[in-house]
């Protein structure tokens, strides 16, 4: 999972990632001292899947605020509310909408992050059953996998094409490959590639049953027929 922790203690900031670092579910972390850099982050398209967000920012506006905007602009992202300040947040976490997943106090238990994390891949596998949800723009796309012909990335852009349709993010390739299925095949270092609609493949590229031709990988030509006819005899 990707993870954003947001918190203006620098010292707090540090020792989360520290602990994070540990648990095998989290993929990346990104901290973020100043909110408006984690605004202008998600402004770009970073997409993440939990946001620790600290709750006292010094100033009107709390991290209960924060994760309400959140909300509308990335409804996916699962928040994790931490503060040293119990007393006075505790009854207000739930004034506001968003897709709340916890509540940590200062100093952190690792128990309960643990526990906490693990609710949150919970709700991740859940939620990406079936579907690739790509962020662009602050807009969720829900997309089938059997419905993905190909993804390619071109441009600092990843783009699923689907028959009908283009669908955009700033993803990397590596972590959309990461959340796809057996079905799709890594042929080349910029495609992924659905088996079902692979037309016939040679040793310079592979033909989709639209005619779209994409290139193979020479190093990969062999591994790749070998699993296009081993998936194809399973589902034949």
């Amino acid at each position: 999972m990707r993870v954003a922790i947001c918190d203006d203690n620098i010292t707090a900031l540090k020792d989360l990632n520290d602990r994070l670092k540990n648990i095998k579910y989290i993929n990346s972390v990104t901290e973020f001292d100043n909110i408006h850099r984690f605004w202008d982050s998600v402004e770009d398209g970073s997409c993440f899947d939990i946001v620790f967000m600290d709750i006292d920012w010094k100033q009107e506006q709390t991290g209960i605020d924060f994760a309400s905007v959140l909300y509308q602009k990335s409804p996916s992202s699962q928040i994790i509310y931490i503060t040293g300040y119990n007393d006075l947040f505790s009854q207000q976490i739930l004034l506001n909408e968003a897709n709340l997943c916890g509540y940590l106090t200062k100093p952190i238990d690792d128990g309960l992050l643990l526990q906490f994390i693990e609710k949150a891949e919970r709700n991740r596998k859940s939620l990406y059953s079936g579907k690739l949800l790509l962020q662009y723009k602050g807009v969720i796309h829900s997309l089938n996998y059997n419905e993905i012909v190909y993804i390619e990335s071109a441009a600092h852009q990843c783009i699923a094409h689907t028959d009908n349709s283009l669908i955009s993010c700033y993803e990397k390739l590596d972590e959309i490959n990461e959340r796809l299925p057996k079905e799709f095949v890594r042929c080349h270092k910029s495609y992924l590639v659905n088996m079902n609609y692979i037309k016939r493949i040679s040793d310079k590229m592979i033909v989709l049953k639209n005619e779209t031709q994409i290139p193979i990988s020479k190093a990969q030509y062999a591994h790749i027929k070998d699993l296009f006819f081993t998936y194809i005899g399973k589902i034949l």
